[in-house]
């Protein structure tokens, strides 16, 4: 069974305070299937995927990421704040460097006049 499947599934039932019960409720399936979905030992219908993508205003592709693990936002949000701080810091480094190189003094046997 595809871990991405497995993954979303039980992250669309925490991230919305849900038991295996109400989320089977709400998708009209029982308790029990949503339970062996979640365990990896069956796999949804593509209409059940799609009930859940509906409902909760998912990325389908969540189901189906195979290269890459999914990740939660909370995390996406993070790894966007330490790219944003690399790259602040590399622009004031590069800001830096290019303040020290026009204050710096060549030596005449480097000048061409």
């Amino acid at each position: 069974m595809d871990k991405c499947i497995v993954f979303a599934f039980k992250k669309v039932r925490e991230d919305n305070d849900l038991t295996q019960a109400q989320l089977a409720e709400i998708l009209g399936v029982s308790a029990g299937h949503i339970g062996t979905i979640e365990q990896g030992r069956s796999k949804p219908s593509y209409e059940l995927m799609e009930k859940i993508v509906d409902l909760y205003d998912i990325d389908a592709n969540l189901f189906f990421r195979t290269k890459r693990k999914p990740i939660s936002v909370d995390t996406a949000v993070i790894l966007q704040n330490m790219q944003n701080k690399v790259q602040n810091s590399y622009s004031q480094f590069n800001t830096e460097i290019d303040m020290i190189i026009r204050e710096a003094v060549i030596p005449n046997e480097f000048n061409d006049g």
